[in-house]
């Protein structure tokens, strides 16, 4: 696109941008996405009324600043290469009961299919070689259970990945895949994002930040997470929910509940509705960014004045229960950390950790629920806590402080 005089010349942007689509077709199929109506539109685009049926019609030729704008939202849209595969592809999200349960399935069967080649292949394979056969069998289940993990997202990624941060649940080759996992994520496509902040804000995400990253810093389970500027120039984290991630959680926890009506009669002696009960509370929590907007919040307010307790800010003016905007702040990440820092370094931040946990439940009466290493990001000895989606209040309620403080014991009386 180039500047002549004061008007821009069209030609090369509709042959190289819109594959031969006129800047007409291009509006009118801008318009058919957003499923506005034309007047919808020029609200929209901020112009008369009228400009958009004539614009359409080609009765008049688009004005540079509204085929600019145009530009921008097919850029946010990715109507450029509107062929749907990128989008489609991401959305076979399975939703319904039956397709989690089969999708899970499938990884089970893949993994139970290397079990059985473990088992026969340790009747003629020698000894020495087991090992090697042994860490390819773990692998590749590992594997197999994370494609189908990832590709349905929700609970069954979230608790896998806890997993393989216990050093005691899993095989060492299996915890490799599984702590990886983040890199098997597939984000989502630009349509599908800009679909949502449209949705929430009516406008894409270029269009409510001075600088916005497309290429998110993290894909995890429930949402993604993408680097951006306010106008005011603060860094922000921009955590942005998938669509239907909430009735994909909702179909695993009804799942869930179904397996704990099908065992109850096997172990009768163990309330475990109360804990189902419990898990759907917190994990349909975790899907309302509200809430985890007021749990952040709250823990910034008590841990404000601790030096070496970092809690991003939010800002509450660009979030909505599905978007999420706070203050971006950089450290490493946990294995990082792990590897480079000094042995008082880690100290110090074992202890941090160990404190705010031990404080939140028994001073505030606050448990994050959702502590693996991937919501941690350390300063030296300082340390970020991050994911305040899964917090459970009020424990420890019906209790004074004095009565889960810790009592000295006086001198001469053993305890």
């Amino acid at each position: 696109m180039r500047l002549c005089g004061k008007k821009y010349i069209l030609a090369d942007m509709q042959a190289s941008s819109s594959k031969g689509l006129s800047a007409e077709a291009r509006l009118k199929r801008l318009r058919e996405h957003l499923n506005f109506s034309q007047r919808d539109l020029a609200k929209e685009f901020k112009v008369a009324p009228g400009a958009i049926a004539f614009w359409e019609s080609g009765a008049r030729s688009i004005s540079g600043p509204a085929l600019k704008l145009l530009e921008l939202y097919e850029d946010e849209f990715d109507l450029f290469t509107e062929t749907e595969t990128e989008a489609d592809e991401f959305y076979k999200l399975p939703v319904g009961r039956s397709a989690r349960v089969l999708n899970v399935s499938i990884g089970l069967s893949k993994a139970a299919i290397e079990v059985l080649k473990l088992m026969f292949l340790k009747a003629i394979v020698s000894e020495p070689n087991i090992s090697k056969l042994k860490k390819r069998a773990y692998r590749k289940m590992a594997l197999g259970l994370v494609e189908r993990l990832v590709r349905a997202k929700g609970l069954g990624i979230k608790v896998f990945h806890i997993l393989g941060f216990l050093d005691f649940t899993l095989p060492s080759e299996m915890q490799e895949v599984v702590r990886s996992y983040q890199t098997m994520v597939v984000p989502m496509p630009q349509k599908k994002l800009a679909e949502v902040f449209h949705q929430e804000f009516g406008k894409p995400p270029k269009l409510l930040f001075s600088a916005w990253t497309a290429k998110p810093l993290a894909a995890a389970s429930i949402g993604q997470v993408h680097l951006a500027k306010l106008a005011t120039g603060e860094s922000v984290a921009v955590k942005v929910q998938y669509p239907k991630i909430a009735d994909a959680v909702r179909a695993d926890l009804q799942n869930i509940e179904l397996v704990q009506k099908w065992t109850s009669f096997l172990f009768p002696q163990q309330d475990r509705a109360q804990i189902i009960l419990e898990l759907k509370e917190r994990f349909l929590e975790e899907c309302d960014y509200k809430i985890e907007r007021r749990n952040q919040d709250h823990f910034g307010k008590i841990y404000q004045d601790r030096e070496e307790i970092l809690i991003p800010k939010t800002y509450p003016e660009h979030s909505t229960s599905r978007v999420l905007v706070t203050e971006f702040m950089h450290g490493q990440s946990f294995d990082e950390f792990c590897k480079t820092a000094t042995r008082d370094e880690r100290d110090r931040a074992g202890q941090t950790m160990w404190k705010f946990a031990v404080e939140s439940i028994l001073k505030h009466g606050l448990f994050n629920a959702d502590p693996h290493p991937g919501n941690y990001l350390f300063q030296g000895g300082k340390v970020v806590f991050l994911d305040f989606g899964c917090v459970k209040r009020g424990l420890f309620s019906h209790l004074s402080i004095n009565q889960i403080t810790p009592k000295k014991s006086k001198p001469g009386k053993a305890r």
